[in-house]
């Protein structure tokens, strides 16, 4: 039997698959498990085609895609807990410095990635932002490769959360916040098993 596993494009979550993986294996040895990452509008609808049987995915994401009535009958245990982090390319002026905050970065572009159906609020941090008291320039992106290159390009940075796949570049440098954001596992409801069983 094959188990899919959908999950939010540029989370790097490696060290959980392998535990998931191996896990999932002494208690079904002949199932096979495929995973795949894709964008979060995506993700959702071939979740919703019944595509995958599992997806992984921010908290605060599917719980927003619930409350709206997007997705519904579904279970949702969180799996990880992460930092928010601000992400910044080894060329920006303040590469180098030490003790860095947020708010240091007020004058700077701040890059986000555009989602579909994800209130603006929530893609540009808003909270976030006004806690730190900065109001920076804002331009979104249609791709993590997108932002990826204009850090790289010198000024501007991005909130992330430790567990995204960008921070494997090594152009890039980051540094975590005290704010926290978690992943949760999604299934739908009473399904055959749920991995969060044995995590």
């Amino acid at each position: 039997r094959k188990i899919s596993i959908g999950m939010c494009e540029g989370l790097d979550l490696s060290l959980y698959l392998t535990k998931i993986g191996t896990e999932f294996k002494k208690i079904n040895p002949t199932a096979e498990l495929e995973f795949d990452s894709v964008p979060v509008d995506i993700l959702i609808d071939k979740f919703k085609q019944g595509y995958y049987s599992i997806i992984l995915i921010f908290s605060n994401t599917i719980e927003f895609y619930k409350a709206n009535g997007v997705i519904n009958k579904i279970n949702i245990n969180e799996f990880i807990e992460t930092n928010k982090c601000v992400v910044f390319s080894k060329n920006n002026p303040l590469s180098g410095n030490k003790k860095l905050s947020l708010s240091d970065f007020g004058n700077q572009t701040l890059y986000c990635l555009k989602k579909e159906h994800v209130p603006q609020k929530v893609l540009t941090h808003s909270d976030l932002l006004a806690q730190y008291k900065i109001n920076p320039k804002i331009q979104f992106l249609s791709s993590l490769d997108a932002i990826t290159m204009a850090l790289q390009m010198g000024e501007g940075y991005t909130i992330s959360d430790n567990h995204e796949r960008i921070l494997n570049n090594k152009d890039i440098q980051y540094f975590n916040l005290k704010e926290k954001q978690s992943i949760s596992i999604v299934s739908r409801e009473s399904p055959p098993l749920l991995i969060s069983q044995f995590l």
